[in-house]
């Protein structure tokens, strides 16, 4: 018997299933690597010199436009602009980043603005999409409401309807066999006056 007959005979009985074994591999590896990325991230975050201005600027920027965000969230059409607005933002980002490369020892102690675009995205872009979907959020809880109430007043309309027809379909009814037992009693009182 070899080895691999062994092996067989040993895991007889047993369901060996390849995709498990691959699924552990997998999720470790991405484990890792996402905390790898994670570390990183606080390493990048950990490098910026927090107390120059214009990132004290920067910050404030994000905190106002937050705010904004948050305090018209009962005003859609503030919001419409403000969305608008912060897209073109990210859109010119890339512009941004390029100009703030060429002229960073203007406003800066260091070059944070890269090819690749790192920090303006994740310094700038990544809090305007946040507020961004803040309010796409905000404008699906409008609609649901919205939609709600629009059901709320058809049901309303449609009762109020039924009611009418109800009472239209009694009414006559009611006054047709008032008006059928009235006209029999005329005619009784004539024929009485008759005889």
């Amino acid at each position: 018997m070899n080895v691999c007959e062994g092996r067989l005979q040993e895991t007889e009985g047993l369901v060996m299933d390849p995709s498990a074994e691959f699924l552990k591999i997998n999720i470790s590896q991405v484990l890792t690597q996402n905390f790898q990325q994670f570390n990183q991230f606080l390493i990048f975050f950990q490098t910026i010199e927090w107390s120059e201005p214009w990132l004290m600027a920067l910050v404030c920027f994000h905190v106002f436009i937050t705010l904004l965000t948050l305090l018209s969230r009962k005003r859609p059409t503030i919001q419409a602009v403000l969305f608008f607005f912060l897209l073109i933002l990210i859109f010119l980002s890339e512009q941004l980043n390029t100009l703030a490369a060429e002229n960073w020892m203007y406003y800066s102690k260091q070059q944070y603005f890269d090819s690749n675009g790192m920090f303006i995205s994740l310094m700038f872009s990544a809090p305007l999409l946040f507020n961004c979907m803040l309010m796409v959020a905000n404008w699906l809880l409008i609609s649901s409401e919205l939609m709600t109430s629009l059901r709320r007043f058809q049901l309303q309309q449609q009762s109020n309807r039924l009611r009418k027809l109800e009472k239209c379909v009694k009414g006559p009814s009611q006054s047709s066999s008032n008006i059928s037992s009235g006209s029999v009693k005329r005619k009784s009182k004539e024929r009485v006056r008759k005889d």
